[in-house]
């Protein structure tokens, strides 16, 4: 099955669906989280902010949970 590349602009539609602003975060988080389904590429991020300032919740609340169990 060959799919067509996505634009920035439709991922951020899509994830959009269920986290609302903070965009080039959600982008970064969730390509990072994809990368993990790869042989070759994998990435890591590192969020550096003050304790409760919801830095895990973008990517355990909401992108964690669309993706499929390895």
């Amino acid at each position: 099955m060959q799919f067509d590349p996505m634009s920035t602009e439709e991922l951020t539609e899509i994830l959009g669906q269920t986290i609302k602003k903070d965009e080039i975060n959600k982008q970064i988080t969730f390509l990072c989280m994809l990368s993990a389904y790869t042989n070759d590429s994998q990435m890591n991020i590192s969020s550096n902010a003050p304790s409760a300032t919801g830095k895990s919740y973008v990517p355990l609340k909401q992108l964690a949970s669309s993706l499929p169990k390895t």
